[in-house]
């Protein structure tokens, strides 16, 4: 399928090719027929990507001190490389789309539905069924488009809650605030327009009032039109990164009075004025109640009606039912219509343009042959060297930005890449030279030209790809853990049993491979002598309460998730069998401690803390044993303090292991190796890691 990326670093926009995205629970695959362009938000991305890296920081103000802390904590080296992946990874855009329901993993849709969703610009997309709405077939299709963007404003305008006959100012008559512009109109208010430009036929054609916003006298006009009392709300949708449209929505709403900001504002209040009118200000959040949230947009999950009366997707579904009712359209705001591939053409009128534009995707010009990134030509291509050669499954960040480099300077051949999304396998196929991009992973598990295969999905992926990779005879560089429920184990485990073992897998627990952690074992960490360990680690709140790693379904949360790293970190330092273990959780801030005792009588305390700061490192290694206290400071710095001083600092980096982790796989690939001990080993700390997390 086709579908356009922007690069944030040049802003350059092109059309690029890939598998069709595959779809999880409570998910549709869409085909689209329209998409489109929102004039203000992606104009804001070409700009900002066509800017110079000062403006960016300027513009983006609040996330210089994260870069700050990442510097302090993580390094030079690794902090300018992750600004160099976020600039010059590129980006899927579009996010009005509509189409017809191909597949459908959602009882609430099925194939051949129409259906509005905030997918992509691309001729196939998978949306969650929280973010996509059905479409009559008897309504516009291109008014249909606007059900998006006037989500978004009905989030506003909800907030300020209008009365009928109140005098409302629209700070900003872009798209945005045309559309709020009607909805505020058919609602019975009496609306007022405020821009810097001459809109004054645009706004007329409404119905609505118009104020040149740079004109000097706008308290006036505004208490002429207002009977001397000002409006009794302003929603402001402007987008300048200016102070003066909020102030000056400040000044012209009356005492009492609700000033919203949709736009892109900077938030510099006058709080004399604010004080004596006792102005309510309140920030929209796009399209409404849910926006963002893991569970509402990625798991399908709604909130329930009589306590979130109006979601984000009741409020799309409340555009699409205004234009079935025939209360409202959008037709006059579309400026142009391009077929998706004169994308080029349609962006240039982007620019001088504040109305939408609109692509149409022809689908009458099937191509008789399928894509060149689905061919597996096994017969015509064989890598140089079948040991150096790899193929992988998974597309995310810590593939793209970790562990790929490494795998290149290693020698490593690329060969086959299945997963992720379109933008980021894209980016990983250009970027190393990967030979095919697929859609099915079981091809790469069959390939005869494949030995290697680096395994970086999501982690309910892992087992099931394991077993597979065993079946096969494939070599696997694995990501943690191997399983994230007792029934994914004992598939492993019974997949290992009585069966010759014809290649290995090396599950990527880094932190044992770091120069640092070999350096505190050598030194102090003498066999015969019982260590006391501890090691905290200092996380964000919403690593725990948020995102995809609380969904335990996919993560098996964060103890299987995370925590193992720990415990078989405490494994490799004490090299004694787990006799006994234990977990102790805060119930307020969810902080929580693992126990662990070995059969030598050396113990660890594993300190899991989301009530810490950010300015403290992440993660702390301490081990007491003989006379010496040797600390690990983020994997940044090493000290040993007693019988045997030493002290050794990273200025650029951290060092984790990954690369001393994939130098170890690549030494296994040329010894042959298969060692059941360490078969046993990784069962043995899964095992331990599912009963800490309640699963056994």
């Amino acid at each position: 399928m086709k579908f356009l990326i922007q690069n944030i670093s040049n802003g350059k926009i092109e059309i690029s090719e890939g598998p069709k995205p595959k779809l999880s629970k409570n998910e549709v695959l869409i085909k689209t027929k329209k998409s489109l362009i929102s004039s203000g938000t992606e104009r804001y991305l070409l700009e900002f990507g066509k800017s110079n890296i000062i403006k960016k920081i300027v513009n983006n103000r609040d996330k210089v001190e994260l870069v700050l802390n990442k510097f302090k904590n993580d390094g030079l080296r690794d902090t300018f490389e992750a600004i160099n992946n976020k600039l010059n990874t590129p980006i899927q855009i579009g996010y009005c789309n509509l189409g017809i329901v191909e597949e459908s993993l959602s009882e609430e849709f099925k194939p051949g539905d129409k259906v509005l969703s905030n997918g992509y610009h691309a001729e196939y997309v998978t949306v969650n069924q929280n973010l996509c709405v059905k479409v009559p077939n008897d309504i516009n299709e291109n008014d249909a488009l606007f059900g998006i963007l006037g989500a978004i404003a009905l989030n506003g305008i909800r907030i300020i809650n209008p009365q009928i006959n109140e005098n409302i100012a629209v700070y900003g008559f872009g798209l945005i605030g045309n559309i709020v512009s009607k909805i505020l109109k058919i609602s019975g208010c009496n609306v007022i327009a405020l821009d810097n430009s001459n809109k004054f036929k645009d706004a007329e054609k409404i119905g609505v009032k118009f104020i040149n916003s740079s004109s000097e006298n706008i308290n006036e006009i505004i208490n002429n039109l207002t009977n001397n009392k000002g409006v009794d709300a302003t929603i402001v949708c402007s987008n300048s990164n200016s102070e003066i449209p909020l102030n000056n929505s400040i000044s012209i709403t009356r005492k009492l009075g609700r000033v919203v900001l949709i736009g892109n504002e900077k938030i510099n209040l006058l709080r004399k004025e604010m004080y004596d009118k006792e102005i309510k200000f309140e920030v929209s959040k796009s399209y409404g109640p849910g926006r963002y949230d893991y569970n509402y947009e990625k798991l399908g999950h709604d909130y329930p009606f009589e306590y979130v009366r109006w979601t984000e997707k009741r409020n799309i579904e409340t555009i699409i039912d205004l234009l079935n009712k025939k209360l409202i359209e959008f037709n006059e705001l579309i400026e142009k219509k391009y077929n998706f591939e004169n994308y080029e053409d349609a962006y240039k009128n982007l620019e001088t343009t504040s109305n939408a534009i609109i692509f149409d995707y022809n689908f009458e010009k099937e191509k008789a042959e399928k894509p060149k990134y689905d061919i597996l030509n096994l017969e015509t291509r064989t890598p140089k060297k079948l040991q150096s050669e790899i193929s992988l499954i998974g597309s995310g960040n810590h593939a793209s930005k970790i562990l790929l480099p490494i795998f290149k300077k290693e020698g490593f051949q690329f060969n086959n890449l299945c997963g992720g999304s379109a933008s980021s396998s894209f980016v990983i196929k250009k970027k190393y030279n990967f030979f095919s991009n697929i859609e099915n992973e079981d091809k790469i598990f069959s390939d005869v030209n494949t030995k290697n295969i680096l395994i970086c999905t999501p982690h309910y992926l892992h087992a099931d790809q394991l077993i597979k990779a065993i079946h096969n005879d494939k070599n696997v560089f694995i990501e943690k853990p191997i399983a994230i429920n007792t029934s994914q184990l004992k598939k492993i485990k019974n997949c290992l049993v009585g069966k010759k073992i014809n290649s290995f897998f090396h599950v990527n627990f880094n932190r044992r491979y770091s120069i640092f952690s070999k350096i505190l074992k050598n030194r102090i960490c003498n066999k015969d002598i019982p260590k006391t360990i501890q090691i905290n680690v200092n996380t964000s709140p919403y690593e725990k309460l948020d995102g995809w790693l609380s969904d335990k379904n996919k993560s098996g949360g964060i103890i299987n998730g995370e925590a193992c790293h720990f415990i078989d970190l405490a494994k490799f330092f004490i090299d004694s069998k787990i006799v006994n273990y234990d977990i102790k959780k805060n119930g307020k801030n969810e902080d929580f401690q693992i126990y662990l005792g070995f059969a030598d009588h050396s113990t660890c305390t594993i300190n899991y803390f989301f009530s810490g700061s950010k300015n403290f490192p992440k993660e702390e290694v301490k081990i007491f044993s003989n006379g010496n206290v040797g600390v690990i400071s983020n994997f940044k710095k090493i000290k040993i303090v007693g019988n045997k001083n030493y002290s050794k600092n990273s200025l650029f980096s951290q060092m984790k292991g990954h690369k001393e982790s994939i130098k170890a796989f690549k030494s296994k690939i040329k010894e042959r190796y298969s060692d059941n001990n360490y078969f046993n080993d990784i069962l043995d700390t899964t095992e331990i890691c599912l009963e800490l997390s309640g699963e056994i």
